[in-house]
C-alpha cells in the first residue's frame, strides 16, 4: 500500500463540497467505482474528506483512497492505494496516518 500527501495551488478557491463533487465526477468518469460514502475527517485542523474507490488493474481489484482539504491558498490531497486484499486489513492503520498529519 503507497501513500502519498501533497499540496496544489487552491484553483479554483472552493468549498469541501465543491472539492468532494470535482472528485466524485472526476474518478467515475476515469472508470473508478465509488466504494462507500465520503468520510468526513479533520486533519490538523482543516475540514476534508476521504473517498474509497475501487478499479480493475490487470486481473486484480485495487482500492485508492483520496483526502481533500481545502485550506485557503492551499489545496491538500491525501492518496493511499493498494490492491484490495492489502488495502482493506490496514485500512484502519491508513486513517490513522492521515488523521495524524500536519500540514
Amino acid at each position: 500500500v503507497l501513500l502519498r500527501v501533497r499540496a496544489e495551488k487552491h484553483r479554483p478557491e472552493a468549498d469541501l463540497a465543491f472539492w468532494q463533487e470535482a472528485l466524485l465526477e472526476r474518478m467515475v468518469a476515469a472508470g473508478y467505482r465509488q466504494a462507500g460514502d465520503p468520510e468526513p475527517i479533520t486533519v490538523d485542523g482543516v475540514q476534508g474528506a476521504l473517498v474509497t474507490f475501487n478499479a480493475p488493474v490487470g486481473v486484480d481489484d485495487y482500492a485508492y483512497m483520496v483526502g481533500i482539504f481545502p485550506d485557503g491558498k492551499r489545496l491538500y490531497i491525501v492518496e493511499a492505494a493498494g490492491e484490495i486484499s492489502r488495502f482493506e486489513p490496514r485500512r484502519e492503520a491508513i486513517e490513522a496516518a492521515v488523521s495524524g498529519l500536519q500540514f
